[in-house]
């Protein structure tokens, strides 16, 4: 009896790509989507504290870009590793 896992996995060879695409990159497009909300909600609140606390805000904010920079690139060579060992028939479960 095959676990979810391994469903998951050979629906990964089966499924058109354009549903696969979609299925994968939604969480990713809904996660930027709050994420810039959230920027933007937090800049208007601020805005209410002083001059100083945006500067500060301004400081913050490329920071942050940075680090989900290096976490998304983390997350797509993770990705394009697990697509080369998947197509070269190794699984990993």
């Amino acid at each position: 009896m095959k676990t979810n896992k391994e469903k998951k996995l050979l629906d990964l060879g089966k499924d058109p790509i354009g549903s696969l695409l979609i299925k994968m990159s939604l969480p990713s497009v809904v996660a930027m989507l709050v994420m810039a909300m959230y920027n933007v909600v937090d800049t208007f609140w601020i805005a209410k504290i002083s001059p100083e606390a945006i500067a500060a805000l301004t400081i913050c904010f490329p920071i942050q870009i940075l680090f989900g920079s290096i976490g998304m690139g983390t997350g797509v060579g993770a990705g394009s590793f697990a697509s080369r060992m998947f197509g070269a028939r190794h699984h990993f479960l």
